[in-house]
């Protein structure tokens, strides 16, 4: 996958799990959030289609807002991406660092 292509996936997950967090708590700003950053953001890369799913249904259990983005429909050529659904991305947050350090200790930063 090319960087933009990545940065593109993230993003996705990343909208789309803040998402679920406003529609758990309606009007509610996250204690990670500050004037400046409103929180951390670090992506990390998996080894793994299915490291990434026992990551995601981890942060289910711990009733964590989160994202697991699936690419669908794009075609480019000399990739997995052929028109069928890729799954491509996990966002977990926001949330404080504490509640999902240690799942998150087995990837190595992208």
């Amino acid at each position: 996958m090319s960087r933009g292509k990545l940065a593109a996936q993230c993003a996705h997950a990343c909208r789309l799990s803040f998402l679920s967090f406003l529609n758990k708590s309606p009007g509610t700003i996250p204690s990670e959030a500050d004037s400046s950053a409103f929180g951390s953001i670090v992506v990390l890369k998996a080894k793994s289609e299915l490291q990434l799913k026992k990551l995601f249904e981890l942060a289910q259990e711990r009733d964590l807002p989160t994202h697991l983005f699936t690419d669908h429909g794009h075609v480019i050529s000399g990739t997995v991406f052929d028109g069928q659904p890729v799954l491509t991305a996990l966002a977990i947050g926001p949330v404080q660092r504490a509640r999902i350090d240690d799942a998150t200790r087995a990837f190595s930063c992208a």
